[in-house]
């Protein structure tokens, strides 16, 4: 047994970092900085960073610190929509003591100097399988959510495409199905075209997506790279819903679809959006395991 608790240091985020930090409350000794417009949220076991000379104590006597998914709002500030101020990474990380570890989700390349040059152990979470398994469960309830909201007819009988074979896509496809959706999955390698087939969809290569995609009233991309070009899209219903699940720079040409008048949703960060509180205990289980099997 553990003769004492960990001391976890909360720097910014959402409602899932919220979640996060009551979460820990039962384990841990809490700290959270940078969530003023939203105190009344936590547990009375979290304690509340009030000021500087606090932050400065807290954090170099802390045994982890985690930061948001994602960690920036830009290049020099956390991302921190309920705090009143600017959280600049540097001054943050300039106070962490050395034998902290730092969690944070999808730490850029830029963030991974920074944290070298800081001398910090650091992890990515967002890199973790477990939580990407997790968070397809909320991106595709909030994505049905969206063609509920956004097309005049029921998903009962919708013709979708489904761009894509990743977690994101199987969870969905699951779904559609069930709801009476008649579901195509494409994909480029032989062995998930058979997956898709054998889950009761029809499965397209990518390289026919140009000669098919004219069929579907839902497309819905999964794939982080500009598969739906010029080419692809002058062949899109002019009715059709395009929503793009895929994080940056996104899988659809944006400006192309303006152009050719095409309803085009960009749907980023899901989970946080539309389910935080299961998105919160997704990322606190996620660190739980990193932080035993750092242990072990």
């Amino acid at each position: 047994m553990k003769d004492k608790k960990d001391k976890i240091v909360i720097v910014g985020g959402d409602l899932r970092q919220i979640h996060l930090a009551n979460l820990y409350s039962k384990t841990a000794q809490v700290w959270v900085y940078g969530f003023e417009k939203n105190s009344q949220e936590f547990e009375n076991t979290v304690q509340l960073i009030s000021g500087t000379e606090e932050r400065k104590t807290v954090l170099s006597d802390a045994d982890f610190l985690i930061l948001p998914m994602p960690v920036m709002e830009n290049d020099t500030y956390i991302n921190a929509p309920f705090s009143d101020q600017k959280l600049e990474i540097d001054v943050i990380l300039k106070e962490v003591g050395t034998n902290c570890i730092v969690y944070a989700g999808k730490i850029t390349s830029d963030l991974q100097k920074r944290l070298e040059s800081f001398k910090l152990r650091f992890y990515d979470y967002l890199e973790r399988e477990e939580l990407a398994i997790w968070n397809a469960v909320p991106t595709a309830e909030g994505t049905l959510q969206i063609v509920l909201e956004e097309l005049p007819v029921t998903i009962y009988g919708l013709s979708v495409l489904l761009v894509g074979s990743g977690r994101i896509s199987r969870v969905l496809w699951k779904y559609l199905k069930t709801l009476g959706a008649d579901v195509s999955v494409s994909a480029r390698k032989h062995k998930d075209l058979s997956w898709i087939q054998l889950d009761g969809c029809h499965a397209i290569h990518t390289k026919e997506l140009k000669t098919q995609i004219h069929n579907y009233d839902l497309i819905i991309n999964t794939v982080p790279a500009k598969i739906l070009d010029k080419t692809i899209l002058e062949q899109v219903k002019p009715n059709a819903l395009l929503i793009d699940l895929a994080s940056k720079p996104g899988g659809v040409d944006f400006e192309v679809a303006k152009q050719l008048g095409l309803k085009t949703i960009w749907a980023l960060s899901l989970p946080g959006k539309v389910a935080p509180l299961s998105a919160g205990e997704i990322i606190y289980n996620t660190i739980s395991n990193m932080i035993e099997e750092w242990r072990e």
